[in-house]
């Protein structure tokens, strides 16, 4: 088991919600700080940091709102034929 600041997984998304417990703000790393400043440590404080917007019933995203889902673009650099499975045809020879 990993030592990190509080024993909590805070939260990077960029979320509007403004009285979120879990978001990591300047506060929380100068908090921290001061808790692993008596162990003498040259390392940053340990902080234990995900995305957990997918699973919050809180998040809103921040800005003009959500951005949407990105189109996947063709592949444009190998022929038709290959990114759609066929394998390639040799040059058919005649025999005679």
């Amino acid at each position: 088991m990993a030592l990190c600041y509080l024993d909590r997984t805070f939260c990077t998304a960029d979320c509007a919600t403004p009285d979120c417990a879990i978001r990591l703000t300047p506060e929380v790393h100068a908090a921290a700080a001061r808790w692993w400043a008596p162990t003498m440590s040259v390392r940053p404080a340990p902080i234990s940091c995900a995305d957990l917007s997918r699973r919050c019933p809180d998040y809103h995203p921040a800005g003009l709102g959500s951005r949407p889902v990105a189109t996947p673009r063709p592949i444009t650099s190998t022929p038709a034929a290959v990114t759609a499975g066929a394998l390639p045809r040799k040059p058919e020879t005649r025999r005679d």
